[in-house]
Formats: C-alpha cells, sequence, structure tokens
C-alpha cells in the first residue's frame, strides 16, 4: 500500500483529486513505512477514470539504494476534454524501523517535490508514514502525517494533512484497502479497493474506488499495477 507523489495541484482543479494524490508508489492516497528491499527496483503503473472525459495514467519507477534510501520517480499525464497536461515529481523515503524487516512497526521520513510540464515547482511536501501490523501480519495498519507547500499559485500556501489506512488480508491472495486522507485546507477524500497477488510473482493489481467525502459528484476509479525485480 503506498501512496501517488503527484498533488492535485498539479492535475488541475478540475479533477479535484486529493492534493497528495500521487505521492510515493501507486495510486494509494495513504503511504507506508516500508520500501523495496536494498538494491532493488520496483514499477508501478495506473490508469484512473473521473469521468465527464477526465483520466490520468501514470507510470512511478523507484530504486532503494545500499543504504536503504528508496528514490521515486513519476510521470504522469492527465486529461480534461481536449486539454491534456503533464506532471512530473521525484521524492525520497528513508525508514528508521521497518516493520517488513522484522521490525514491530515502520517508521520513516518522505520528502518530494511535484514539478509542471515547464520544470517549475508546483509543490513541496514532506510527511511522517507509520505503520504497525496486527493479526500476526494479516491487518496492517499505516499513519500519515505531514506538511505541504503548494508554490503554484502567485503566493506560497502551506498546509498540513493527515491520513489512515487499512490493509487487510482476506484470503487467497488478495487483500482489501481502505483508506482516508485529510488537510488542514482542502477537501477529505476516502479510497477502497482490492489487491490481487499475481500468482507466485512479484506482481500485484489493484482496483478501487475513490471519492470526495465533501462533494458526492467528485470520484474516480483506478486500475494499478505494481512489480518488483
Amino acid at each position: 500500500m503506498r501512496k501517488q507523489m503527484i498533488p492535485g495541484a498539479a492535475i488541475g482543479a478540475a479533477l479535484m483529486t486529493p492534493f497528495t494524490a500521487q505521492a510515493s508508489g501507486g495510486h494509494w492516497l495513504v503511504d507506508d513505512a516500508a520500501v523495496f528491499p536494498t538494491q532493488t527496483a520496483g514499477l508501478e503503473a495506473w490508469y484512473e477514470d473521473f469521468g465527464d472525459s477526465a483520466d490520468a495514467l501514470a507510470i512511478q519507477p523507484a530504486y532503494t539504494l545500499s543504504n536503504g534510501l528508496e528514490l521515486t520517480g513519476v510521470i504522469e499525464s492527465v486529461s480534461v476534454g481536449s486539454d491534456r497536461k503533464n506532471a512530473f515529481g521525484i521524492e525520497g523515503k528513508y525508514l528508521w524501523r521497518d516493520f517488513e524487516a522484522g521490525d514491530s512497526f515502520g517508521l520513516g521520513l518522505v520528502v518530494g517535490s511535484a514539478f509542471d510540464d515547464s520544470a517549475s515547482i508546483e509543490e513541496v511536501f514532506a510527511y511522517v508514514p507509520f505503520s504497525f501490523p496486527l493479526a500476526d501480519g494479516n491487518w496492517i495498519v499505516h499513519v500519515n502525517l505531514g506538511v505541504l507547500q503548494d508554490q503554484a499559485g502567485d503566493e506560497d500556501e502551506t498546509s498540513g494533512f493527515y491520513g489512515v489506512g487499512s490493509q487487510l488480508a482476506i484470503g487467497g491472495g488478495v487483500e482489501w484497502i481502505a483508506e482516508v486522507l485529510d488537510s488542514t485546507e482542502d477537501d477529505t477524500f476516502a479510497q477502497t479497493g482490492f489487491r490481487f497477488a499475481l500468482g507466485q510473482t512479484d506482481g500485484v493489481l489493484d482496483l478501487s474506488y475513490g471519492w470526495n467525502l465533501d462533494d458526492s459528484d467528485d470520484d474516480w476509479v483506478t486500475l494499478g499495477f505494481a512489480w518488483e525485480f
């Protein structure tokens, strides 16, 4: 369960997606306190349909260095009617505790930025991901707390954000994921869906539905794919 990198401001107000949508690995709103194994790469891609002739396609590679620092980049192309825009992002994640490596919980720091298609900085963000496994690791709760600075307007605007996510193994290589993300300056967003393991491979397939809790007409459907190699 990982989070996207390009914030909603880069997508445009027409889509009204969460500002942190598109931050760190995949389309999920709330990030986990986990990284790919050392000197391992990963690739994620997803398609989002917002309705009303609006959609987005993103590709996101990541690599974890020998010192445990995971570097992630993302390229996203967003279409609203006949208008198409591209956005880019980069971030680094470092963990002090990694529950996937045997620690009782996960705790880290993520710092990143998003750019528009002219390479101008749109947003800068930092947050702390915290994850703790329950029920012998079959249920994992993720908590994010962070700050974001929007530099796209005439004046920089800084806001805080926080999110909670639940990742539950329900058997047969299927996980149910549900999450909520809120901001001091933005709407509240929720997303839920399923993650399917692709056999005995290192790949997964995600299918999810997200919506704005403050605007019932603002929703989207996502199909995502992730692979570790």
